[in-house]
Order: structure tokens, then sequence, then C-alpha cells
């Protein structure tokens, strides 16, 4: 293992929205046909990988408020 060079794992930064700016992305998404999925993201803060692996069969409506 010694021989082995580990690889270099980049350190990502994210920028988190403020809440004035999640709350003007949210009026400027707003009747778009992408809104219902900006704002589960925004919301839930799932990746993008499950946001699009979402079904309906996924929703528990009774559940829903």
């Amino acid at each position: 293992m010694d021989a082995v060079q580990r690889p270099k794992v980049e350190q990502t930064e994210f920028q988190i929205f403020t809440e004035d700016e999640a709350h003007r992305f949210l009026d400027v998404i707003s009747g778009t046909r992408l809104e219902t999925l900006y704002y589960l993201a925004l919301m839930t803060g799932m990746r993008e990988g499950e946001l699009l692996g979402l079904k309906w069969s996924d929703i528990d409506w009774k559940k829903a408020p």
C-alpha cells in the first residue's frame, strides 16, 4: 500500500443562498415548468440524482397536508 499514490480529493466550496436570495430565486422561477423541481431542491436539500430519480409512487398522498 505504501507504493500506491492516493488520489487527490478536490475540495468543493458550496455557495448557499441567503434567505433573500432564495425568495428572489423562487420569484424568478415561478410559473416555469421546473418550478416544482427547483422548489423541492431548495426546500429539502436533495441532490440532483435524488430529485431526478423521483417517481409519483414515491409520494405519500395520505400524509400530505
